[in-house]
């Protein structure tokens, strides 16, 4: 005979199993393909990347974050080197995230370009787990497959961007058994296109040209260019020094010293993609916002050695490195938060001219 205590304990026990069921049921029901969603996120969409690369067949790939992004125009740079350029870049990427950009954007395409670049930060090239964890990119590696390449396997194991250890495996299962990772960006949507239609009121304009209007609103642009976004401060008690970033602070967690092995890092698989498929591999470095007196900022010691092996390194294996950190033509009014050059037309042109004068010999000297 079954007591009543153990019916109570039976009742008890099914209420959190019908909630779980019913739970990852309208996950899976509402649920919302991850390349989708990084579309609308901004995010890296590679069947759509493969396809632009293939049909316009650039001679030139450029691949970065937003280093990259506010630097260059890809129709600007095509008209003014007379070769035809074309980028592929994700806000805040790293190292990780721009391999399987060459792996599954670049390679996987029709363009075959006969030269790729790459920009970068200091010590970021040799650092593969910088910047995997955040929603963007962990969603990205998966859209990419990181974990499944033998390269990732090697470089990072089975870390996937996610948390690591016992809270790692837990939201791993949990995101499986529960996948509402997306529901969040389908609420906010929503919400977002409430709020547009709210406010559009005596205008003619549609959801989507409100959403346009307000990004631009609050776009870089209208912001005040003394911040510096995206960077740690170098809490050295200088209100003024902390308007730029402390190279020591920002990859305190970093290696000190080049790596050139291939358990150590993503970059001697970069090299070895090139090499297999008959690109030119570039690597250039970007300069950081200078003091608000505009003093550039100097090397530590350990990034004067870092970069010099790191020249060594990549010459020796056949490819370009450039290095705008210490151009004094790149001034401080050239620059909009932290080390993001500012979009006006005459800064972009500026920027253009000293960046071919640097990168157009080495370019034309291997053509």
């Amino acid at each position: 005979m079954i007591t009543s205590r153990l019916i109570a304990l039976l009742q008890l026990l099914t209420v959190p199993v019908v909630a779980v069921l019913f739970g990852g049921t309208l996950c899976r029901m509402w649920n919302v393909p991850s390349h989708e969603w990084l579309n609308r996120e901004a995010g890296i969409h590679p069947p759509a990347e493969r396809k632009r690369l293939s049909s316009d067949k650039p001679e030139w790939v450029l691949v970065g974050n937003s280093m990259l992004n506010s630097r260059l125009n890809e129709d600007q740079l095509s008209e003014h080197s007379g070769v035809k350029a074309r980028r592929v870049y994700l806000p805040a990427s790293q190292s990780a995230v721009w391999f399987l950009i060459l792996k599954q954007v670049v390679a996987a395409s029709d363009a075959k370009p006969k030269w790729v670049s790459v920009f970068f930060r200091n010590m970021d090239l040799s650092w593969p787990d910088f910047r995997i964890r955040n929603q963007m990119q962990r969603e990205s590696i998966l859209v990419m497959e990181g974990p499944q390449q033998p390269e990732w396997l090697q470089v990072l194991g089975t870390r996937t961007g996610g948390e690591e250890g016992v809270v790692g495996s837990v939201r791993d299962r949990m995101d499986w058994l529960l996948p509402a990772r997306f529901l969040n960006v389908n609420t906010r949507q929503s919400w977002q296109n409430r709020a547009l239609r709210a406010t559009r009121i005596g205008t003619r304009m549609n959801n989507t040209q409100r959403r346009d209007e307000m990004n631009d609103r609050f776009g870089m642009a209208h912001l005040r260019h003394d911040l510096a976004s995206d960077l740690a401060p170098s809490n050295n008690g200088d209100p003024a020094q902390d308007e730029v970033e402390d190279i020591g602070t920002y990859y305190d967690q970093s290696s000190k010293k080049f790596d050139p092995s291939p358990d150590a890092s993503f970059l001697p698989h970069m090299i070895a993609l090139g090499k297999a498929h008959g690109w030119k591999m570039h690597f250039h470095r970007v300069k950081q916002r200078p003091y608000p007196d505009g003093t550039p900022q100097t090397d530590p010691p350990e990034v004067v050695t870092y970069m010099a092996d790191l020249r060594a390194y990549l010459e020796s294996q056949g490819c370009v490195l450039t290095d705008e950190a210490h151009d004094d033509t790149l001034t401080l009014d050239m620059y909009a938060d932290g080390d993001h050059i500012q979009e006006t037309p005459v800064v972009r042109k500026r920027y253009l001219e000293s960046f071919w004068k640097r990168v157009g010999p080495a370019m034309k000297a291997v053509r």
